[in-house]
């Protein structure tokens, strides 16, 4: 009798086992379809991932973009007119006047170019009036804001060709 009541405990294990089995298998269809979905959506992710990472390669690589890079530490035209360039153009003057013990008039910044060094370097053509009448001027001013650092590097008449 032991043994037949052993063989029916072992039946019902091995039909628990299996049932269980089942349910595992069908519960984990459902997974392996989202892990292949989810995989999809991964690889679709990082695709899309590498292509804005070539677009902006190729946006980088453009030849607007290659020239302003190689100028870096060359000259770049400024805005003229702006009231940053005036204050370094009425600088300059002022500057020469002290230096020279002359009476340049500030009239107006012609040409503002400017070159990141230490700081920064203008390169100034203005007019100035000296003695009732208007002269150009070149002029180069150095400038590092965070030291408080301003210097006339060079002050000179441009003559008109």
């Amino acid at each position: 009798m032991q043994k037949f009541i052993a063989r029916e405990s072992n039946k019902e294990i091995v039909e628990s086992i299996d049932n269980s089995t089942r349910d595992t298998e069908r519960r984990t269809r459902p997974m392996r379809l989202k892990n292949k979905k989810n995989k999809a959506l991964y690889f679709i992710l990082i695709l899309a991932v590498i292509v804005l990472i070539c677009a902006i390669g190729f946006w980088a690589g453009s030849p607007e973009r290659l020239t302003e890079m190689n100028t870096l530490g060359g000259l770049r035209n400024m805005a003229k007119n702006s009231a940053e360039i005036e204050r370094i153009g009425r600088f300059a003057v002022q500057q020469h006047n002290n230096n020279q013990n002359t009476f340049l008039e500030f009239a107006r910044v012609l040409e503002a170019k400017e070159q990141v060094v230490a700081g920064k370097m203008y390169h100034l053509t203005l007019e100035a009036v000296d003695g009732g009448e208007k002269k150009m001027y070149g002029a180069k001013i150095w400038e590092k804001p965070w030291m408080n650092f301003k210097q006339l590097q060079e002050f000179k008449q441009v003559y008109n060709k």
